[in-house]
């Protein structure tokens, strides 16, 4: 796959580029690489096992919906009128949330492509900015339930943000922003060092085949020490 070939539609970011379309990342080579949800997705750290197709593609559309309009709203472009009903109150939750916070986004959608180990990643972070005058990394969530993976994914883009610079780290905590669609949310905070180590397990499967099957055996037993059952889901979620 050469960069001439894709330059029409790739966005170039930090570390690579972007293909919108299949929402695809590839490094400076144009090699692709994987996705920080693709990661733990494959590590069986999401999963949504037994929930009707149907309810998974309705819970996304509501998720990548919520995260849209959250965007235009940060940006000051937000028409209510063209917001799904469904959707509202999880934006009506982040708008409270702000308004509560006095948080100011710094960086918005911010996304690039690591290197961590010598093994590369591409990663997208909703939000960085001051939250109550400390400097944090915000991922927003609209799903049913807390997940355990919450953790290794901020950790994955605080990793990418301290590397590459341009004012976005280093960071002092992690925080998931949980938007509930009755418009209220939860603050979240992560702190564990163990979660950039299960991130590096996640990414370890991806180029280290081989090695898969111990590395998943250390990622089960951190779930379970979580209270959740290794590529399972308990309820159902919306994927952001």
């Amino acid at each position: 796959m050469s960069a001439t070939t894709h330059n029409a539609a790739m966005e170039k970011i930090p570390g690579g580029f972007f293909d919108p379309d299949e929402h695809a990342y590839y490094d400076e080579k144009m090699q692709r690489v994987p996705g920080t949800t693709s990661l733990l997705e494959a590590a069986g750290m999401v999963c949504y096992a037994g929930i009707p197709e149907a309810v998974l593609n309705r819970k996304a559309e509501i998720g990548t919906a919520a995260h849209a309009a959250s965007f235009y709203f940060d940006e000051g472009d937000l028409d209510e009128s063209s917001v799904d009903p469904v959707v509202l109150g999880y934006v009506n939750a982040w708008k409270r949330f702000r308004r509560e916070s006095d948080f100011e986004p710094e960086f918005i959608e911010y996304r690039g492509v690591s290197e961590v180990d010598g093994m590369k990643y591409g990663w997208t972070l909703d939000r960085t900015g001051l939250l109550f005058k400390r400097r944090s990394l915000l991922e927003l969530k609209c799903t049913a339930n807390v997940e355990p993976s919450w953790g290794p994914q901020t950790s994955a883009y605080e990793m990418a943000v301290r590397r590459i610079g341009n004012g976005a780290g280093p960071f002092r905590r992690r925080i998931a922003v949980w938007l509930k669609p009755n418009g209220t949310y939860r603050l979240i905070s992560y702190g564990e060092v163990q979660d950039f180590r299960i991130f590096k397990l996640a990414l370890s499967c991806h180029y280290m085949p081989r090695r898969r099957d111990a590395l998943l055996k250390t990622i089960r037993i951190w779930m379970e020490a979580k209270g959740k059952t290794f590529g399972m889901e308990d309820g159902d979620g919306s994927a952001s």
